[in-house]
């Protein structure tokens, strides 16, 4: 198992797919498409190296990768089941390289679990390519999960500041009013959110 990284360009940003993870035991691959990164906009990413699937699982044993690269077949399995067990989980987006004989056979399994399916032998443009479709598909899932994250977080607040709420009527006598301007005017008193004023209305008088 080794690594290599891309030449790094100040002048580019940095991308998407930071590190990647490449399942192959051809000796020449990995330092041909090491070749093709650095020239790339993918030039700053960090590419893992593994001959096959029992070093690709003691790789993701160590961290996760935003991209997986497999070029079937491997020693110990083919790496289309390798990538779907892991895929979402350890990895977010996955390529598979294969024999265009076999490409018939695969390719409805690898669209059913989200997998890019290229035939060998592929070009420099054909893998670039499969790399910025991937690059787009992680950039709008992470987008998505930034979003429910936020809304989640905002739901969150909302449910503690009307659970504050109804207890500033309950105690103090308030109107539903009262006690939003109430919490609305100690936050911007205090400077911190409704959310911790709330958590500390909640403190006070839910026993």
């Amino acid at each position: 198992m080794g690594l290599f990284a891309g030449k790094e360009r100040a002048s580019m940003s940095k991308p998407i797919l930071h590190e990647i993870l490449l399942l192959s035991d051809s000796p020449a691959l990995p330092a041909e498409i090491g070749a093709w990164l650095a020239q790339s906009a993918f030039a700053e990413a960090r590419c893992t190296v593994a001959a096959d699937c029992a070093q690709g699982r003691c790789a993701l044993l160590q961290q996760s990768f935003d991209l997986c690269i497999v070029d079937a077949p491997l020693p110990d399995a083919l790496g289309l089941e390798f990538i779907r067990e892991f895929l979402g989980r350890r990895f977010e987006q996955a390529i598979l390289f294969a024999e265009e004989k076999w490409c018939p056979q695969l390719l409805d399994r690898s669209i059913a679990a989200g997998i890019c399916l290229l035939p060998k032998p592929f070009t420099r443009l054909t893998l670039l390519g499969a790399m910025s479709v991937a690059q787009a598909a992680f950039s709008a899932t992470h987008s998505l999960r930034r979003e429910n994250t936020e809304l989640l977080r905002r739901m969150d607040a909302l449910r503690s500041i009307d659970r504050a709420k109804c207890l500033l009527m309950q105690y103090l006598g308030m109107t539903e009013a009262q006690a939003h301007r109430y919490i609305e005017k100690q936050a911007m008193n205090l400077r911190v959110s409704k959310k911790v004023i709330a958590e500390h209305i909640l403190k006070t008088y839910d026993n």
